[in-house]
């Protein structure tokens, strides 16, 4: 019966058959077109954006070696339009393209370029996740003035990603601020035990006297490490 109906409406409308299929037709081929398009704009802009990486890294590479004076006056006006996406893939590699010795001089340049702001707008507000965890990742390497009290409100992300990386940048930044806002999640996270712990390896000795073996912690697990860094001590 239904073959029956498909042969009447293919005799009866052989117009409108031929206008459905030439409508559909048409839709496929603009629908490929742009597909096809969409991605010729796309690779071409990640090529742009890749090229303006490239030279920024070389122009941080020769200003690395030009001395301290002219990388106070020339570094901070080539960072001022880096954004935070290319600012974090030069983080990630600026061990194989500068020089171990060029760590503070960079933290300060970006700082004086003015872009922390952005960076830090960012790490508070941005509705892209990985976008957000760049931000906050940035934060902890540069260690602004506002960095820790930001990474405070991440590190209670309901985000597991976003709470990480934020123990991450608070590690980084190392300081009693940064250790007390650690310590402090820990005593209220339990079952972070472990990472915690092994970031508070990474901080000064200095650090760890004055902020984390006077707090009396009732976490088991950082009481056993505080007690082995003591037995280390004496020996």
């Amino acid at each position: 019966m239904r073959a029956d109906c498909q042969v009447l409406m293919y005799n009866y409308f052989p117009g409108l058959i031929w206008q459905i299929n030439t409508v559909l037709l048409i839709v496929t081929i603009f629908l490929s077109a742009g597909i096809v398009i969409y991605a010729g704009v796309r690779n071409f802009f990640i090529k742009i954006r890749a090229g303006n990486l490239i030279k920024i890294r070389e122009n941080l590479r020769s200003l690395a070696f030009s001395g301290k004076e002219t990388v106070a006056q020339t570094c901070p006006p080539l960072l001022k339009n880096v954004s935070v996406e290319q600012f974090f893939n030069i983080l990630k590699q600026r061990q194989e393209i500068l020089p171990k010795g060029f760590e503070k001089e960079l933290r300060d340049c970006f700082i004086a370029s003015g872009k922390i702001s952005e960076i830090e707008k960012f790490a508070r507000s941005a509705h892209n996740k990985w976008r957000k965890i760049q931000a906050i990742i940035c934060l902890g390497y540069t260690g602004s003035a506002s960095a820790t009290e930001i990474l405070k409100k991440t590190l209670q992300d309901r985000d597991e990603d976003i709470s990480y990386y934020s123990m991450l940048a608070l590690a980084e930044i190392k300081s009693r601020p940064s250790a007390k806002i650690l310590l402090d999640f820990l005593e209220k996270n339990p079952f972070r035990s472990y990472k915690i712990i092994s970031l508070f390896q990474q901080f000064p000795s200095k650090i760890i006297d004055e902020v984390i073996r006077p707090s009396g912690s009732k976490n088991a697990d950082l009481r056993l490490w505080l007690a082995k860094i003591k037995k280390t001590n004496n020996e």
